[in-house]
């Protein structure tokens, strides 16, 4: 029993590995791609996609089935439960496709934006391309070969980036965006069959078993696309597709830093424990649960923060004057998120050990919340108001989640608090140190020049005192056991490393 948990625990460390390689790819992909288009299109550009796909993705969400996740819990699937999940990926993508065209009309008019109509129909097209994949695909997820799964992600994300530049150039238009996600489904579907050459059977033989788990992960999908949608409506009604295109942006690049590592690090472990669960039972996943949380807490802080304390130059540097008005919201929103990363761990525990009834339960909790919060601020704190209010309600659910998580394996509230305090005062010097050197939350009109100078300070200056007080408060605690501990081993064995090569 012993001899094969080492073997889980590497495998998935090197999944977490290669999913934070592989979102690091494709964010450098995103984040050119959308640097690019910030300067080709306009923010009302942004925000008619962004509003179609806040539509798109609730109407998704009903027909979501979750069928991934049981195909990865399952101990042994049989080709009827590949293929049953197949048909029900199909006629769940004709379905909605048509609910979308349908309602492509009325939701234009209810936004008063009649250009949203011809959007919706074109995305209503690539939801049944999208349906149409190759379930098999999630063998690679299932069997940590994140290899594959690196590769099914970046080629279709590379075919929308280049599809969606080329035409912003020739046309200057949303059609630019819509265009290039539609090149990036047909690239997916084309890619999965080359990957895994089978051709599925329609049957729906296997729903029963298919669908026994899978219509809570159905449950989880709308309670989270209405939690993370809503306040896009209300924005889009209330204030039009201009600040709905600045909201979207600035919710995207002040969760970047936390979100695409940290998240990428919770999928890695959902089927890492998963696979623990299989062949040893779930208590094999305590160990390594605590160990993984402690790393995610150490960087989540250091990200959440130092996105708050550069959004201003980041701002003028990268987006430019005409998303000025998107620095205050970053800086507002970052730190809020800093729970987010222990949240995305915490729910893949609970992921793998089967809970998705309490993650669907806390969802729909936060989903209400949210609807109500960004109802009562809106006329009266704008988006200011609803930028800080979203924030505070991630970090809510991420202690719920965490809280029942370390429940789950015995995680004590005073264990847990060690493990917080390091990385907290770290911060807390952080912030203190770049105040006092006057880089702190800067404004975002500064010209680019200037700009960069100040990014590149407040970035070394921020990495060397965070770096350096936590390794001084991990010193004067013992040294003990923890993610310090970890990252020092990582670093000797890169420096042996560079030193044989050298060689």
């Amino acid at each position: 029993m012993a001899s094969t948990q080492p073997s889980i625990l590497v495998r998935t460390a090197a999944g977490a590995g290669w999913l934070i390689v592989l979102r690091v790819t494709l964010r450098l992909i995103g984040v050119a791609t959308t640097l690019v288009l910030l300067r080709l299109l306009t923010p009302a550009d942004f925000g008619i996609v962004t509003m179609a796909f806040s539509f798109t993705s609730a109407a998704e969400a009903v027909t979501a089935f979750g069928t991934e996740v049981q195909l990865i819990r399952s101990r042994d699937p049989s080709p009827a439960l590949y293929d049953t999940a197949f048909t029900l990926n199909v006629l769940r993508s004709l379905a909605v496709a048509l609910v979308v065209a349908g309602g492509s009309g009325p939701v234009a008019a209810w936004l008063g934006e009649p250009r949203l109509r011809e959007v919706l129909i074109a995305i209503a097209v690539h939801i049944l391309l999208k349906g149409c994949g190759n379930v098999r695909t999630v063998l690679f997820t299932r069997d940590l070969r994140f290899d594959r799964v690196y590769l099914l992600q970046v080629v279709p994300r590379l075919a929308q980036a280049g599809v969606g530049i080329v035409l912003a150039v020739v046309l200057r238009s949303y059609w630019a965006l819509v265009l290039g996600i539609m090149a990036s489904s047909v690239t997916g579907l084309v890619l999965g069959y080359g990957l895994v050459p089978i051709r599925p059977r329609p049957t729906l033989s296997a729903w029963r078993e298919l669908l026994s788990v899978s219509v809570w992960t159905w449950g989880i999908n709308v309670a989270t696309v209405l939690r993370d949608r809503t306040e896009m409506f209300v924005i889009g009604r209330a204030f039009g597709v201009v600040k709905a295109g600045l909201y979207a942006i600035a919710v995207e690049f002040a969760t970047l830093p936390v979100s695409e590592v940290m998240g990428q690090i919770g999928h890695a472990t959902m089927p890492g424990l998963a696979a623990a669960a299989r062949v040893h039972g779930t208590g094999h996943a305590a160990a390594a649960f605590r160990r993984i949380l402690t790393l995610v807490i150490l960087l989540s802080v250091a990200m959440g923060l130092g996105m708050s304390l550069v959004a201003g130059p980041f701002v003028a540097l990268a987006l430019g004057p005409r998303w000025a008005e998107a620095a205050p919201l970053i800086a507002m929103i970052a730190p809020l998120l800093v729970l987010m990363g222990p949240g995305h761990v915490a729910a893949a525990l609970l992921t793998a050990r089967g809970q998705l009834r309490t993650i669907c339960a806390i969802t729909a909790l936060a989903a209400a919340l949210r609807a109500g919060t960004v109802i009562a601020v809106t006329s009266r704190f704008g988006l200011g108001g609803i930028a800080i209010g979203m924030g505070a309600l991630v970090a809510l659910e991420a202690v719920l989640l965490l809280a029942l998580a370390c429940h789950g394996v015995a995680l004590t509230l005073r264990r847990l608090a060690a493990i917080f305090w390091r990385p907290a005062v770290a911060g807390a010097v952080m912030v203190a140190a770049l105040f006092w050197a006057g880089l702190a939350w800067l404004p975002p009109n500064e010209p680019a020049g200037e700009a960069a100078l100040d990014l590149l300070a407040a970035v070394s200056l921020g990495a060397v005192v965070y770096t350096a007080a936590a390794a001084l408060l991990w010193a004067a605690s013992g040294r003990p056991e923890g993610a310090e501990r970890d990252l020092l081993l990582l670093l000797r064995t890169l420096g042996a490393l560079a030193a044989r090569l050298r060689r």
